[in-house]
């Protein structure tokens, strides 16, 4: 564990650094919210996400990502961690707007009443970016759909 956030907070620094430097690569981040299957009910779910795209051509960049997400369901705390990656399509990116999607995939940790469990998850995912400045965009309507395949 400690490993794992070693690496992400490595990660996460000379990415900033990449963007600081060059326009090739862009540091997202902020506040996210599930409605999630429990298979008894649903729990909504508070969080955040970080995201580190790396530009490939005008309209195709590859995004690593980090979504968590905390709660309780039934009386229990409700963990949930995903660690995916995959292309981003976006339109338009010379453009004040520009729409754009993505589709990743990776690892979800999901952990209730003392109980952890992984699952193979693919994410689909699209909104609009407003361009602000030449280093600053916001996120505008990101919406996301997660599917969770658990193992075993």
């Amino acid at each position: 564990m400690k490993k794992s956030l070693c690496c992400i907070l490595l990660f996460a620094c000379l990415s900033a650094t990449a963007t600081a430097q060059s326009p090739i690569a862009s540091v997202v981040a902020g506040y996210s919210f599930t409605h999630n299957d429990q298979g008894s009910g649903y729990a909504n779910l508070n969080g955040w996400f970080g995201q580190a795209s790396f530009t490939l051509t005008n309209m195709v960049s590859l995004n690593l990502e980090t979504d968590n997400y905390y709660g309780s369901f039934q009386g229990s705390s409700v963990n949930q961690h995903s660690y995916v990656a995959g292309p981003q399509f976006t339109f338009n990116s010379s453009g004040k707007l520009q729409p754009f999607f993505n589709v990743e995939a990776g690892d979800q940790r999901s952990s209730s009443a003392g109980s952890v469990s992984h699952a193979f998850t693919a994410q689909f995912a699209g909104g609009v970016q407003l361009k602000l400045s030449q280093r600053f965009g916001l996120y505008l309507s990101p919406v996301e759909y997660d599917l969770a395949t658990p193992s075993g």
